[in-house]
């Protein structure tokens, strides 16, 4: 009697086992796509359930809203640029909608999947701030970049924080001694050449993290 006990409590551990394996397995999902393109690296997941396409540098170039997702197929929104895509894991493509039909654009070098990301704490660093037309900053290293509102790319300029509170990024261009004033609590950022206001840039997203 004691023996079949023991025989059915080891079956009833090795079926629970099986099944949070399962569960586990089931909780995996598409984090990102790699199209790996002299422009593109990729398109990921982020926690806010946006996704970014990068770089071959890593950097973030571009920001899309999520609009709906089925069957693993996401429709994701640039609204900048007015770019919507279809990302399809299954046809390992991305497609571009134009004129109600959808174009073919990158085809996948690889799927990235894993478990749903959790939202960066609210106290992390800022990593990327997304103008509302188009473009933004980036933090590169110890370093931080414009990025072009036309094709995403990096400017070569490189800006230096000079200092960081809860409320407010500052960074300075010294080649063209111009400031950033990247003002999180207000959501906008002031471009200056120290003396006067010289343009405001409402803050469309920012992305927080590591």
């Amino acid at each position: 009697m004691i023996r079949r006990v023991v025989i059915g409590a080891a079956l009833a551990l090795i079926a629970c086992a099986c099944a949070a394996q399962r569960t586990e397995a089931r909780q995996e999902i598409v984090l990102g796509v790699k199209v790996n393109t002299a422009d593109s690296d990729g398109f990921y997941r982020q926690a806010d359930g946006s996704w970014i396409e990068t770089a071959p540098n890593g950097v973030a170039r571009f920001r899309f809203t999520q609009e709906r997702e089925a069957e693993g197929v996401a429709i994701v929104f640039d609204e900048t640029r007015h770019v919507r895509l279809r990302i399809d894991p299954a046809a390992g493509t991305i497609t571009e909608e134009a004129s109600g039909a959808w174009r073919p654009l990158y085809r996948f070098s690889e799927i990235v999947r894993g478990a749903p990301l959790s939202p960066a704490p609210a106290d992390a660093p800022v990593t990327r701030v997304w103008f509302e037309h188009g473009g933004g900053f980036a933090r590169f290293g110890d370093a931080w970049v414009e990025i072009s509102p036309v094709d995403g790319k990096f400017g070569e300029a490189r800006w230096r924080e000079e200092s960081r509170d809860a409320g407010a990024i500052t960074l300075r261009e010294t080649a063209r001694q111009t400031l950033a004033r990247i003002a999180l609590g207000e959501g906008a950022v002031y471009l200056s050449d120290g003396d006067a206001a010289l343009q405001r840039k409402a803050i469309r997203a920012i992305d927080r993290g590591a």
